[in-house]
């Protein structure tokens, strides 16, 4: 069963004017029948992956109406700018060890200065004199 334009988008998780232009230059075929495009399945997923984990979110948000008046579209803007969320929110909490981390290293050396070493100056260095 051929998809529309906005299927095919949310489909593969673009916009509408992606799919559109990759029609109009070539690289996606399908046929227009009237105002609409029709684009098949097996054409689509040739060219761009098939997105199903922001598809299901989609799905369900339409399907449940968690948001009143909330269209396709929308839903997979959520359902991406969800996503974008929870990677920033684990990217957050992997920096937050590293910098506790970091926090206990810091305070390991502050706590424990080092030991006096003999100063040598540059040339008695180089010509292998220390100093008594």
């Amino acid at each position: 069963m051929p998809l529309t334009l906005g299927k095919a988008a949310i489909e593969v998780g673009k916009s509408k004017p992606t799919i559109l232009k990759a029609l109009q230059t070539g690289r996606l075929s399908g046929l227009k029948v009237g105002n609409e495009w029709q684009i098949e399945p097996a054409e689509l997923f040739r060219v761009y992956p098939k997105m199903t984990a922001v598809n299901d979110k989609v799905s369900s948000l339409v399907n449940e109406q968690v948001y009143p008046r909330l269209t396709t579209e929308n839903a997979l803007e959520i359902a991406v700018l969800q996503a974008k969320l929870e990677a920033a929110m684990k990217q957050i909490d992997d920096l937050k060890e590293d910098r506790d981390q970091w926090r206990v290293t810091a305070n390991r050396l502050l706590s424990s200065p080092p030991t006096p070493a003999s100063r040598v100056g540059f040339l008695a260095g180089l010509l292998g004199r220390r100093k008594n």
